[in-house]
């Protein structure tokens, strides 16, 4: 049975379910007191991460009354960008 990591990298990147180990990480940056960015992705193992997928997770808060806050998140993927496949 695959893990979730390597499930996701064959899928997204062939299609198929391969079932070869990959190198996950996940890079987390936080500008206090309301910005966080997320560079998260899986690559083969021995590659680079240019073989790999991966996606920008951006979560930004801003106040909007004493105890209220608006949230909002965005993602983005810097691979396949041309495959409509990859969207759905």
């Amino acid at each position: 049975m695959c893990g979730g990591y390597d499930r996701l990298h064959n899928q997204l990147s062939t299609g198929k379910r391969l079932c070869k180990p990959v190198n996950h990480w996940l890079n987390m940056r936080w500008d206090a007191p309301g910005v966080l960015r997320l560079d998260v992705g899986v690559a083969p193992v021995g590659e680079s991460r240019d073989e790999g997928v991966w996606a920008y997770f951006n979560h930004f808060l801003t106040p909007e009354t004493q105890t209220s806050t608006h949230y909002f998140w965005s993602v983005s993927r810097p691979f396949k960008l041309d495959d409509e496949s990859v969207d759905r």
